[in-house]
């Protein structure tokens, strides 16, 4: 047998024979879905004629699908050709099609709904002042109309606003105006500046509007807000501190105990109760801008630009009202 093989390979290789393996007939399968859609549709019409109307197809072309179906599954789909009862494989083709379909149309509505922001995610960085004040209406609203979102919210300074959205780690940000000019900033509304004390340091202040120079020499707490301040008199605040707090809720406790007065947005204090208490402040500018802090470099998803889109209506809504 090894000198048969011997000449046997001697003679392909002086005539150039080149032997291939017979094509064999490929068992995958094209079928699309809207082949399975006109099998769905007959086998719960019961007929081709009430398939093809329900289709809005002609009955020569139904048949034609499911003749081209069943050439593509290998085997006959119905008893007889009336098409009103099926054989096993054509019970087991429906039970499996109509999953099929199903998870397809629920994969196009969960795509559709991901490009119209109805489904996704939403990172957003916030403001003490925002967080507690605007975000829950808009929170609300947008939670009401797309429950499938799903939100990471964070409040924080804007200094760490800032650093986030540089970072990737938000898709936006609200807060004051960033120091990064990499970043784009866009202002929603003006909060006023307010002067912030504890009940028992009321006799010590002066009638509103308060020069902060007249509040110097009582103990100050500084903060995120005054800390970023280019105005000289926050500044000069800023130095006669000797406490700083970078959480408004620890602020707001610290104060409420009577450790210091400080130096806040309106919006930061609204229901923070008896023990705290505001007047107005004399500053040339005794305005702070709040606005979206967002990086031109990283796009949007649908989703957090539809949530921008609520949470712009409820600072519309706050300003008419």
């Amino acid at each position: 047998p090894s000198i048969c093989s011997e000449i046997i390979k001697i003679y392909l290789l002086k005539s150039q024979i080149v032997l291939r393996a017979a094509p064999t007939k490929s068992l995958a399968m094209n079928i699309k879905i809207s082949a399975l859609r006109t099998f769905i549709t007959v086998v719960e019409a019961g007929n081709i004629h009430d398939a093809a109307r329900k289709a809005c197809r002609s009955a020569s072309a139904v048949s034609t699908a499911l003749k081209l179906l069943e050439e593509a599954v290998g085997g006959a789909l119905f008893e007889t050709d009336r098409k009103n009862r099926l054989s096993a494989l054509g019970q087991y083709l429906y039970d499996t099609a109509v999953r099929q379909v199903d998870g397809y149309e629920k994969a196009l509505a969960d795509v559709r709904a991901f490009a119209e922001g109805r489904l996704g995610q939403v990172r957003a960085a916030f403001v003490p002042s925002v967080a507690s004040s605007l975000m829950p209406a808009a929170l609300s609203a947008f939670r009401q109309d797309n429950p499938a979102v799903e939100l990471e919210l964070w409040d924080m300074d804007t200094a760490t606003i800032a650093r986030w959205v540089a970072e990737g780690k938000v898709d936006f940000g609200i807060g004051g105006a960033p120091d990064d000019p990499e970043l784009h900033f866009e202002p929603l509304l003006a909060d006023e500046l307010v002067l912030v004390y504890p009940d028992r340091l009321a006799a010590a202040l002066p009638e509103a509007p308060v020069d902060i120079h007249a509040v110097l020499a009582l103990p100050c707490i500084t903060n995120g807000v005054v800390a970023g301040s280019a105005a000289r008199p926050l500044r000069r605040f800023h130095a006669a501190s000797r406490l700083n707090a970078h959480n408004t809720s620890s602020l707001l406790t610290l104060v409420a105990a009577g450790l210091g007065l400080t130096i806040l947005p309106r919006l930061s204090v609204a229901g923070s109760g008896a023990d705290i208490k505001i007047r107005a402040l004399g500053l040339q500018n005794n305005s702070w801008q709040i606005g979206l802090i967002t990086h031109p470099g990283h796009a949007a998803t649908a989703a957090a630009a539809l949530f921008l889109n609520y949470f712009r209506e409820t600072v519309h809504a706050r300003k008419a009202h």
